[in-house]
């Protein structure tokens, strides 16, 4: 995604009531993240042939949603 796209995005969507408050810095988004998960399973049905990928963004930060995998090439970050 281009610099330009995301500002793009940043600027005209904003996925949150103006006086909500959040426990998680993920609370802003859990309602549209909701709300796209029940419509796409709506127009799409997963085969019996499904693979999920997941990997770890390097994060070395604070942050309660940090994992650590010591076994890993990268040991520290966000679970994706």
């Amino acid at each position: 995604m281009s610099r330009q796209r995301w500002q793009q995005l940043d600027r005209y969507l904003y996925c949150t009531e103006v006086e909500q408050s959040f426990c998680s810095p993920f609370g802003r988004v859990w309602d549209l993240s909701q709300l796209l998960c029940e419509r796409s399973l709506l127009y799409w049905t997963p085969g019996k042939h499904l693979c999920v990928d997941e990997a770890i963004a390097r994060f070395t930060g604070r942050a309660s949603e940090k994992v650590i995998i010591k076994t890993k090439p990268t040991p520290e970050g966000y679970k994706i």
